[in-house]
């Protein structure tokens, strides 16, 4: 039984790998992410498997004991990715309005996820807060492998990564701020502590990272051309994110800050006047990126399959008397859930505007700012943090454990739902807007190469107006076709032109 076990299993790992790569062949062609295909792989595989069969071929418990890690490697690899293909000034340009714009969304999101709980679900007002800090941020995981291969400006590009690493780590800090709160009280960790400890993490990242790299670099210059590039560059990654997370800083924001420095090896070498200039083997970040398409992969299904329901059990008591008889009901959980959904999107749409008025290079890109709104495995992974900490044993903090503990399934629910909600909706907007923008941006406009002096034409660019001024039947065309139409006129009549000369 163990041999045909092992045999499903690779199968089902080969398989897995090659929907991830007709996913992001889907995504090259129709600009739809095959993030919503591979959850729902996982989906598939785990709870709607074990609700048809019994049994599901992926058990979520059984994937318990590797989830810290596994999730830890998934963000590590994409975070580095996504470092390696930031630009070192475009990243100082946008830190400012990054952290303004992460910060208004972030607690505008707290709050208000705070206030539905608080109100709707009946939840103590700590609680509350403490499930808005859980998953008021995006998935850095999740946006930085959508925005990849988005059609938007690398000013956008790196706004929405930087959001996605300060808000995990603001999610981090605040939660494992706030239960210490509710176990010890608030004269323990005030508010002053948790903005000390928040800067603290954000330096020692930021030190971490750029010492580790602008060092790393320099051993690559001495050691060029050294055997097994790419697993000593990963052992590094990994030890600087030991290192980081023992100082108490944020390991992942270090890792993201090493991988800019890399990229951007010749920026660095100049800011510091190094003679001898950097190297770095582009071959690393090759190999690098088809690693983290393997993990990735994985990661998005593994997403789906430790998605976990429980309908009943449930200790939820509005305050507004018009839903008193939906009481300790799965259908008031989902009510709250729905209105949490609502209120992220609304948020980040508000928040989109608000950024754009402050940075107005990014206005064509609004779209693709309010719709980065998924969640991913980081909240999944918090939702739990509450209920695996010491304090929620009884013998350790019997007050800890009985306030928390009828919320332990609700938590896991509320946040997988928002998480498999978010995903969805990301999915569908990046489509709208993929598509939008494509049917009304035009190309740069191009100097026909061909013509003659003695035969001057005006060439003017196609703009979104005309596109939806111009004749129906026009409207099937493209820009490039209809440049490549007049051109082609241009090109007979020059021809004929020559044929009447040469006839004379």
């Amino acid at each position: 039984m163990s041999g045909v076990q092992v045999y499903l299993g690779f199968t089902l790992l080969g398989v897995i790998i090659f929907i991830g790569y007709l996913g992001v062949k889907m995504f090259d062609k129709t600009k739809v992410p095959d993030i919503l295909l591979l959850v729902f792989i996982g989906l598939l595989l785990g709870p709607i498997d074990a609700m048809i069969f019994g049994t599901p071929l992926i058990s979520a418990s059984s994937l318990g004991t590797i989830a810290p890690y596994f999730t830890t490697l998934a963000l590590l690899m994409i975070l580095f990715e996504g470092g390696l293909n930031l630009n070192f000034a475009t990243v100082l340009r946008k830190l400012k309005i990054a952290i303004i714009h992460s910060t208004i969304i972030f607690v505008a999101t707290v709050l208000a996820v705070t206030l539905i709980a608080f109100v709707i679900l009946g939840y103590p007002f700590v609680v509350g807060l403490l499930l808005g800090t859980i998953i008021g941020g995006i998935s850095g995981a999740v946006v930085i492998t959508v925005v990849k291969g988005m059609n938007i400006s690398e000013e956008t590009r790196t706004l929405l990564v930087l959001e996605s690493v300060l808000v995990d780590v603001l999610s981090i800090i605040l939660a494992i701020s706030l239960i210490d709160i509710i176990a010890h009280g608030s004269e323990n960790t005030g508010i002053v502590g948790v903005i000390g400890y928040l800067v603290s993490a954000f330096l020692i990242a930021l030190l971490g990272g750029a010492l580790g790299g602008f060092m790393w670099l320099r051993l690559n210059t001495k050691f060029q051309g050294m055997r097994f590039s790419f697993i000593i560059t990963l052992g590094a990654m990994f030890l600087l994110y030991g290192i980081v997370e023992a100082l108490r800083g944020s390991g992942p924001m270090a890792v993201l800050i090493f991988g800019v420095v890399l990229s951007n090896r010749h920026d660095i070498g100049a800011m510091f006047r190094v003679e001898e200039p950097l190297v770095f083997s582009e071959q690393v970040k090759e190999v690098h990126e088809e690693i983290t398409f393997l993990i990735r992969t994985y990661f998005f299904v593994y997403l789906g399959a430790v998605f976990s329901l429980q309908l009943t059990n449930l200790n939820v008591t509005s305050l507004i008397p018009a839903l008193g008889n939906l009481n300790n009901t799965f259908t008031l959980v989902l009510i709250g859930v729905v209105l949490m959904f609502i209120a992220i999107q609304l948020i980040r749409y508000m928040g989109s505007i608000v950024t754009v008025k402050l940075h107005p290079e990014s206005e064509a890109d609004k779209g693709a700012i309010w719709s980065m709104s998924a969640r991913g495995l980081a909240q999944a992974v918090l939702a739990s943090l509450p209920f695996t900490v010491a304090y929620f044993d009884p013998t350790i903090n019997i007050d800890y454990h009985t306030l928390m503990a009828p919320f332990q399934a609700q938590f896991l629910n509320i946040t997988f739902m928002i998480i498999v909600m978010t995903v969805a909706s990301t999915t569908m907007a990046v489509i709208y807007y993929e598509r939008k923008k494509g049917q009304v941006e035009c190309p740069e406009p191009v100097e026909p190469v061909f013509l003659k002096e003695s035969h001057p034409v005006t060439a003017r660019s196609f703009t979104p107006e005309d596109v939806f001024t111009a004749p129906k039947r026009s409207l099937v065309k493209t820009p490039e076709q209809q440049w490549e139409k007049n051109n082609k006129s241009i090109m007979e009549k020059e021809f004929m032109r020559d044929e009447r000369h040469k006839k004379r």
